[in-house]
């Protein structure tokens, strides 16, 4: 992504690179992304709501930041990847070692 700026009356060109920055839309907050797991995960008969949201992290947080599929974000909000969150949260609930 380009980003254009002027420096002493010479206009720059500078390429983003950062891996991270194009990442930036597959990050949802937690509670959201709950919600869509456990409404796509209908077999395992989980309940969206916050305290089962709560549960569930006293049970496996650990393993999901150290995997990177939730962060701690700014002001204490939790924020969960799109695609590593899901995955690895079935594997967790599961039984499936990550």
């Amino acid at each position: 992504m380009p980003i254009f700026g002027v420096i002493g009356g010479f206009i720059l060109d500078v390429q983003l690179k950062d891996p991270h920055f194009e990442d930036l839309q597959s990050w949802v907050g937690l509670d959201d992304a709950w919600r869509d797991f456990t409404r796509s995960a209908q077999a395992l008969q989980l309940r969206p709501g916050p305290q089962s949201l709560a549960d569930f992290l006293r049970a496996h947080q650990p393993a999901l930041i150290k995997a990177d599929a939730i962060r701690l974000a700014r002001a204490r909000r939790w924020i969960a990847h799109t695609e590593r969150f899901p995955s690895l949260a079935f594997d967790l609930l599961t039984g499936v070692k990550p």
